[in-house]
């Protein structure tokens, strides 16, 4: 509440808001002189919502007669501004506020009867201030100008006088806007879709279509954008088993064991990782040891072996005598080298 003090006659005199002199009548929180505040009615909202494809998005829509408004960002989203425009979607304040990435107060001429304080901290965090009652309704808008990965986190807070609103038809308290859905994945590049919903105008709350029955949808229901998350997936990474080639028999002559080497890799690169990889994705650590039977026995030398020439198989004139020929050791002939000595020979007796 704020007297003024008006010069008469040299006089510094203060008049109230009911424009008597000397009277100390004064607005309340909500405009009314002399009023107790009883009428007047505080909103505030916060708007959450994610948006990953460049363009305005409607946050809210500050009704005529607003005052002590107080439009504040947090640094949390990046890329993104706010804009004003009135009811008819004509930009008030666009470059002034979008372009602007100095940090400190800046002032703006009147717009819609009310000066707007405008301030900035380094990184993205911004308020929009206006003390005086706005003449007519504002739109807050969220500029996005490219991905967007933090959450907006706008918060808007007015005061108005109830008293002086008259009952408003559908059209005047909620509208239809279009919202950018979540990106359909949390990495790389997925789809993202425009869905049409029911929004209350003084804060941007959403609420149920029925509210905007008596409205036209907007022509274009749903309308799907491929996104960018900003965020490069991890690699998924598959495992197998290589192994090695199979060692020598222990045992060179009879039944032994042979070993080989068994290494976990990822496919990806064939680079070698503990062997927990595989057997925690269910793969079956292969045999690494074998049962062999050694071929390569140690054979004594070995030669032939020759009996006595038996008797002649005639007692008078030429027959035939033979003998015995083995491998020494009992051994198969073929342990033996060289030609087997004769096993049989041309014999003769006389009269």
């Amino acid at each position: 509440p704020v007297l003024n003090n008006r010069c008469t006659f040299g006089i510094c005199r203060t008049v109230g808001c009911d424009n008597v002199i000397n009277s100390d009548v004064v607005d309340d929180r909500c405009g009314v002189c002399g009023g107790n505040g009883t009428t007047c009615r505080e909103f505030a909202s916060r708007y959450f919502v994610k948006h990953y494809i460049a363009g305005l998005y409607r946050v809210a829509e500050i009704p005529q007669g607003a005052r002590y408004l107080n439009i504040s960002k947090s640094s949390r989203s990046t890329n993104t501004s706010l804009v004003l425009a009135d009811s008819s979607g004509n930009i008030l304040l666009p470059s002034a506020i979008g372009s602007l990435s100095a940090a400190g107060l800046h002032r703006f001429e009147p717009v819609l009867g009310a000066h707007v304080n405008y301030s900035r901290v380094a990184g993205e965090r911004e308020w929009i201030r206006v003390i005086r009652p706005l003449s007519a309704s504002i739109v807050v808008l969220l500029n996005v100008s490219s991905y967007n990965r933090g959450n907006p986190h706008l918060r808007f807070e007015y005061t108005i006088d109830t008293s002086r609103q008259r009952k408003q038809p559908s059209a005047e308290l909620y509208t239809w806007s279009r919202t950018t859905s979540e990106c359909s994945v949390t990495c790389g590049r997925g789809v993202a879709s425009l869905v049409p919903r029911c929004y209350r105008k003084r804060d941007g709350e959403i609420v149920d279509v029925r509210y905007c029955r008596s409205l036209q949808r907007p022509a274009t229901f749903r309308t799907t954008h491929s996104c960018d998350t900003g965020v490069d997936c991890p690699i998924v990474y598959t495992y197998q088993w290589r192994t090695g080639p199979w060692s020598a028999c222990s045992n060179q002559c009879g039944r032994g064991v042979q070993n080989r080497t068994a290494q976990c890799l990822r496919a990806q690169d064939s680079v070698v990782v503990p062997n927990r990889y595989c057997r925690r994705r269910g793969l079956k650590t292969p045999n690494r040891r074998t049962a062999c039977t050694g071929n390569q026995c140690l054979v004594p030398q070995a030669s032939w072996s020759v009996s006595s020439w038996g008797a002649c198989s005639v007692t008078c004139g030429a027959g035939r005598q033979s003998r015995r020929v083995t491998c020494r050791r009992n051994l198969p002939s073929a342990h033996c080298t060289g030609t087997p000595p004769a096993s049989a020979q041309s014999c003769s007796r006389g009269r």
